[in-house]
């Protein structure tokens, strides 16, 4: 076929084209080497290996929001209480927001909030919080509790997904 003008009709290649058929076959020396396929979604495995490792660093994320937003919400006095559970938030759910964006990456980040929580279990006897802010010594330990499960499981998920595709097995599920 041609074009309008009489010349033959060509695809961006440079390939012929009949209009009437739509886009032909590559022809010379690239059409029998198929380019392999490179999956840059997060589809399958893929997909499986990096929300396994977000969704519990995604609620470490809450956490320390809420450790934040705790010493205004359960009235906790100024002093060692306040401070620690904002300081300790702000960190851990800094610590949890670059998780959440590099699941797959970083995971030493996941031990550190891990060692936060086990900090916020201790630091209400450590600081001496029964006697000043009771509020915050349930609030802390359960807080600490989750922190230390799911950074833990964060971490244990993709250095296992690391191992499985360093033997070049699927992730786990």
């Amino acid at each position: 076929m041609t074009t309008p003008g009489g010349t033959p009709a060509n695809d961006r290649a440079g390939h012929p084209v009949d209009p009437a058929l739509g886009a032909q076959p590559k022809t010379g020396p690239r059409a029998s080497t198929a380019e392999p396929a490179v999956d840059r979604t997060m589809t399958g495995a893929r997909a499986r290996d990096g929300f396994a490792a977000t969704l519990p660093s995604g609620l470490v994320l809450l956490a320390g929001v809420w450790l934040i937003i705790a010493p205004f919400a359960l009235g906790y006095p100024t002093g060692s209480p306040f401070w620690n559970d904002i300081v300790v938030g702000g960190v851990v759910a800094a610590l949890a927001l670059v998780r959440v964006a590099l699941p797959r990456s970083v995971a030493w980040l996941s031990l550190v909030n891990a060692a936060l929580g086990f900090w916020l279990i201790a630091a209400p006897f450590a600081l001496g919080h029964p006697d000043t802010a009771p509020a915050s010594v349930g609030n802390d330990v359960v807080v600490g509790v989750l922190i230390v499960v799911l950074s833990g499981t964060s971490a244990l998920l993709t250095f296992a997904a690391r191992a499985d595709r360093a033997r070049g097995e699927a992730p786990a599920r």
